[in-house]
């Protein structure tokens, strides 16, 4: 049994060795025509851009706002009428959308015919296709997107457990 381990041993160096030369030989052949493949340092080649790589869809869990319901608190700003009740309690799973179409109606900016069904069908509520645009902030600084929760919003921006909005008809804050 020695015998054939000691066979096979060399049999083993002899075709390391082999496959050592070869690689070393295949390196010297890929040095080789590396150097002959770089571009002269005067020609001005377009290098070509590399394909953008596409990003991975992510699945991200939502967690439910801490509250089931909202204190709005909405606010004047500039030209805009004061409503006769300025505070509110919403659902927290209702969108910043719908609250400014809901806001719009009670300014009287949303007729109450056929247009109503046209907005209602929008999946945001927004609807600033016609008539005198409303803009609405959180914190006197910003418009939040659309589809926001107002739960969401409440859980971050709220002062003395209320979310204060002030809305306007013309652009007031950034």
């Amino acid at each position: 049994m020695s015998e054939t381990t000691s066979l096979s041993h060399s049999s083993l160096s002899n075709k390391g060795e082999k496959e050592e030369e070869e690689e070393e030989e295949e390196e010297e052949d890929n040095a080789i025509t590396t150097t002959k493949e770089k571009p002269d340092d005067s020609d001005t080649q377009a290098v070509p851009e590399p394909t953008p790589v596409p990003p991975v869809a992510v699945l991200v869990r939502r967690q439910e706002p801490h509250q089931s319901k909202v204190k709005i608190h909405l606010i004047a700003v500039g030209s805009a009428p004061i409503l006769k009740q300025s505070k509110f309690t919403l659902a927290s799973n209702v969108t910043f959308g719908n609250l400014k179409y809901r806001l719009k109606k009670m300014l009287g900016m949303v007729p109450t015919t056929t247009t109503t069904t046209t907005a209602m069908s929008n999946d945001n509520g927004d609807n600033d296709s016609g008539g005198d645009p409303l803009y609405l902030y959180v914190q006197q600084s910003f418009i939040p997107s659309p589809d926001d929760w107002l739960g969401d919003l409440s859980d971050l921006y709220s002062i003395r457990d209320e979310l204060q909005i002030h809305y306007s008809f013309t652009e007031a804050w950034g």
